[in-house]
């Protein structure tokens, strides 16, 4: 027996092709080539029923860009669910940040970037989508780091580490060099272990509060 979908689910069903036709038309011939007609095309449906769900390109990539926002972190969130708790987790953070990074999808990311620059409009979506991704990145890094979280400048680990590897990503896409993609990983994760190690060295060598309520007066 063939179950029929619903309206609703045909719609989503749909809307997704469009969105995933549009990153894969962004990271095969770029922002400029991803034109309503080469997306559609790439969904297989008409220009006129994509209009329908979209009634522009700005309307398209608008949702794009939060679709891929959303892609980025929840690959995060469930990558680090999957890290356990030793040593390694660190490490294990910042290569699961890079698989992000210097994946086939961001390349549409940084298309949507760059493009930004030029254009207002998508300036604006690409900023909140951007702001979304990073507020979601500092809860999962803090959720799984607690020891940073009382440093004056805990808020900007995870926007540090998002930003550098963002950065290597397009190095590495403009002037492809694996061997410095490797050297600039390794150091951030031996930076990384060293302010860990610092910050464990101090809670250790800490000297424990007094508790004076229970003295005799």
């Amino acid at each position: 027996m063939t179950v029929r979908r619903t309206q609703a689910e045909r719609t989503d069903a749909t809307t997704t092709r469009l969105i995933v036709a549009t990153v894969a038309a962004l990271v095969d011939v770029g922002y400029r080539g991803a034109t309503t007609t080469e997306i559609a095309q790439r969904a297989g449906v008409s220009r006129g029923a994509m209009l329908h769900h979209f009634p522009n390109r700005a309307a398209l990539f608008s949702a794009t860009a939060d679709w891929l926002a959303d892609g980025h972190v929840k690959r995060f969130e469930e990558g680090m669910k999957k890290v356990g708790d030793g040593d390694g987790r660190l490490a294990a953070a910042i290569d699961l940040l890079w698989e992000i990074c210097s994946s086939p999808v961001h390349v549409a990311w940084m298309e949507f970037a760059a493009a930004a620059h030029h254009e207002p409009e998508l300036a604006a979506t690409v900023t909140l989508a951007r702001a979304r991704l990073i507020e979601r990145t500092r809860n999962t890094w803090h959720a799984n780091f607690d020891e940073f979280s009382d440093l004056s400048f805990s808020e900007i680990v995870p926007d540090f580490a998002v930003s550098l590897l963002e950065g290597l990503a397009l190095a590495q896409r403009t002037a492809p060099d694996p061997a410095v993609a490797v050297g600039v990983i390794d150091g951030f994760k031996r930076i990384s272990a060293l302010l860990d190690s610092a910050i464990h060295t101090s809670d250790s060598t800490s000297t424990p509060a007094i508790d004076t309520s229970q003295e005799e007066t």
